[in-house]
């Protein structure tokens, strides 16, 4: 178990920092990379992280890890066996996964990652509830970013059928972000989902970290669905990483192209993205997946 490594690798490398697992794999594992860079005889360290591979030691990594267990969050490194399979294959994989709940079963499921404005319309709203409810009833998990409008129509559908579904945060675990979902964390972990983070436990939101995080949120899934987005919505970033990570994406047509809170989507189904009128849309793509599932549970 190398945890403590991957540990110390994220506080002197920082999260999403897209370099580090080439360093881990140009000197063939974390062990070894970590021994080079304690040693300053890792060239590919800027001025900064060669003072954090100096100063940080076992006592930070042990604060870290006693803070975790205090509060019940589990730390899953890139290298453990419950760490989902298809976040590991994407570019710049997070190295480390704080983790309440439990992501035990994730990788034998078939999961859809929903996004969309958090100032959408009724119409998203009745849509997202009604789309997410017929996918989980057909076995789907359901991957969102907790914050309000779609997001959480998305994680409430899954919990009203008994799916699973997993919240990926732009801040730490014992942060109170987004504001308003505690109540939605705290039904997710019971019911059998997860609330995680790349970042250590007590780290605040930054503005500029969002679009680093919608790469795990489209990374988890097979799939994206965009359900309405304006058309600078943060979502396009979330579209754009599960078109570079190879992943299915997803858009529900406008409902009124020339209003701007919904014509976000525009772009991307011009470009190939599937129209979603119905749940049956996103089954037709999924299907040999799903069947398989099924077959495993009979």
């Amino acid at each position: 178990m190398n945890t403590e490594i991957w540990l110390w690798m994220l506080l002197v490398m920082l999260p999403h920092n897209e370099r580090t697992m080439k360093i881990v794999e140009k000197y063939g594992g974390v062990r070894p990379a970590a021994e080079a860079m304690r040693d300053g005889k890792c060239e590919e360290l800027t001025a900064d992280e060669y003072l954090r591979a100096a100063v940080i030691r076992s006592r930070e990594i042990k604060m870290l890890r006693e803070d975790c267990a205090a509060n019940g969050i589990q730390i899953l490194t890139i290298e453990d066996e419950g760490y989902p399979e298809t976040l590991r294959n994407i570019y710049n994989p997070p190295i480390v996964l704080f983790v309440q709940g439990t992501l035990e079963g994730f990788n034998a499921e078939t999961a859809l990652t929903v996004v969309g404005s958090r100032d959408c319309s009724r119409y998203a709203l009745g849509m997202t509830t009604e789309i997410c409810g017929e996918l989980c009833k057909v076995g789907m998990s359901v991957i969102s970013g907790l914050a309000v409008g779609v997001d959480t129509a998305a994680h409430q559908s899954a919990l009203d059928h008994g799916a699973k579904t997993i919240g990926v945060l732009a801040c730490g675990n014992l942060v109170d972000y987004p504001t308003a979902s505690r109540t939605l964390k705290a039904n997710i972990i019971r019911s059998g989902g997860a609330v995680i983070s790349e970042l250590p436990p007590r780290t605040k939101t930054d503005p500029d970290y969002f679009k680093h995080r919608n790469r795990i949120i489209s990374g988890l899934a097979m799939g994206t669905f965009i359900v309405e987005a304006r058309r600078n919505s943060g979502c396009r970033f979330t579209a754009e990483h599960a078109i570079q990570q190879g992943r299915e994406l997803f858009c529900m047509p406008p409902y009124n192209v020339k209003l701007d809170e919904c014509a976000g989507v525009i772009p991307f189904l011009r470009d190939g993205a599937t129209p979603v009128f119905g749940h049956v849309d996103i089954i037709n793509a999924y299907k040999y997946s799903l069947f398989n599932n099924m077959s495993h549970e009979l």
